[in-house]
């Protein structure tokens, strides 16, 4: 009888143990669980703020491109309006700098007042 008294009281020692682990792993899974929210706020929020600096950057960079698009079609109808002045013979203003011009003013006063033209 003394042994089922001592089986007895080893098992309501060890149901005590175990109740608290059990209790033990049940509050660190509630404070695991907890932290794991959370985290899982703060993450989504990075990924949220992500989102948008690369939409932002995405936006940016098309105006960028669109800005620079517009600016190479003002550039190429200048140099075609060059070219169609160079076939006819004439001189674009917009391709002399104002020290040419001066230069081809100065040589066709020369010219006019030399031949009287």
């Amino acid at each position: 009888m003394h042994s089922v008294n001592r089986q007895f009281t080893l098992v309501k020692l060890l149901d005590g143990i175990v109740r608290h682990k059990h209790d033990t792993l049940t509050n660190l899974t509630s404070i695991v669980k907890d932290y794991v929210l959370k985290f899982q706020d703060k993450f989504q929020n990075i990924v949220f703020k992500l989102e948008w600096l690369a939409k932002q950057e995405a936006d940016n960079a098309v105006r960028r491109l669109e800005f620079c698009t517009m600016k190479l079609e003002v550039q190429l109808e200048e140099l075609l309006s060059a070219f169609q002045a160079l076939q006819q013979g004439k001189l674009s203003l917009g391709l002399l700098t104002l020290t040419q011009l001066h230069f081809i003013l100065k040589k066709k006063s020369n010219f006019v007042f030399t031949f009287g033209v």
